[in-house]
């Protein structure tokens, strides 16, 4: 069966969209690959998202930045997840708009990120 799923994911001015068609992202062949190439930088979050451990340091996982229990990844919810947040560089509670170093990501990987978000967060 095939859905589409749309939310509205906040970023500054305006809202991005999020669609989701089918299945959406896979963690390991989609978003792992993102967040090991634009965040796992000497100066970054080294070995933070490599391996099986990188989903469980994403998904359900409160925001250590944040004192009011925001998750990194909230299933479902991009517009509640600080992963989206920090990388839109928006409602920060601390730091700043990452990736810190090079340019921030482009739109199809932020769209992979809220896409694969908004389908659930399934790790496969």
């Amino acid at each position: 069966m095939r859905w589409l799923a749309l939310a509205l994911v906040g970023c500054g001015g305006g809202a991005i969209p999020c669609t989701v068609d089918g299945g959406g992202p896979s963690f390991a062949s989609d978003v792992q690959p993102i967040l090991a190439a634009r965040c796992d930088g000497v100066e970054c979050h080294r070995a933070t998202w490599g391996g099986a451990n990188g989903y469980a340091r994403l998904v359900d996982v409160v925001a250590p930045e944040c004192t009011d229990g925001r998750l990194l990844v909230a299933p479902g919810s991009p517009s509640t997840s600080y992963l989206i947040e920090k990388v839109r560089g928006v409602d920060l509670c601390q730091g700043v708009q990452m990736p810190k170093v090079g340019p921030p990501l482009t739109d199809a990987q932020f769209q992979t990120l809220s896409d694969w978000i908004c389908a659930g967060a399934a790790n496969d």
